[in-house]
């Protein structure tokens, strides 16, 4: 893997190791507030669909934060925190231009069959459908986009939203 690095967009080991030996100069909170700055930066410019922060952090994060359950908590909780953040972008400030948002002649985000039977689910039951979400991004979009998209819907923040994207998360930072 570390010689197919480069051509997979991953930093390389020696890359890592140097951002690991800098890290570990830094006092705990100083660790968690920036590793929780970059994946929300990381989800709200949906750049983690072209780089892959998504790989990489959370298999640095057992160094950083002292083991592996440590660090699939933290990664976890702060990809959540930082997912929360494109749902409330959504929510708050988006609402409108995203329902009605077209991409190639497609009907509009809040016209779409996809949307409004994810619409239909998440009334039913949010905190399922936000779980089956992520442990199964089906929409028709980028991952990430996911979030903004259940910013759209009557998906409550924390006692559904939040709680799914979490559980969801420690499977694939675990791993």
């Amino acid at each position: 893997l570390d010689a197919l690095a480069p051509e997979l967009g991953l930093p390389s080991r020696e890359e890592l190791l140097d951002v690991v030996t800098y890290t570990q100069e830094m006092n705990y909170l100083t660790k968690l507030g920036l590793f929780l700055l970059v994946i929300t930066v990381e989800k709200v410019t949906l750049i983690g669909e072209f780089i892959p922060f998504g790989v990489v952090l959370p298999a640095i994060s057992p160094i950083l934060f002292g083991g592996v359950l440590q660090g699939t908590v933290i990664s976890a909780f702060c990809a959540a925190l930082g997912s929360s953040a494109n749902f409330v972008l959504a929510k708050s400030f988006f609402r409108e231009k995203f329902l009605e948002l077209s991409v190639f002649d497609q009907p509009a985000v809040g016209e779409s069959k996809w949307f409004n039977a994810l619409s239909k689910n998440i009334e039913k039951d949010g905190f399922k459908a936000a779980l089956f979400l992520r442990l199964a991004p089906v929409l028709p979009i980028p991952i990430d986009a996911h979030w903004y998209v259940c910013g759209l819907t009557p998906l409550k923040l924390w006692t559904e939203f939040f709680p799914a994207y979490f559980l969801g998360a420690l499977k694939a930072t675990f791993l």
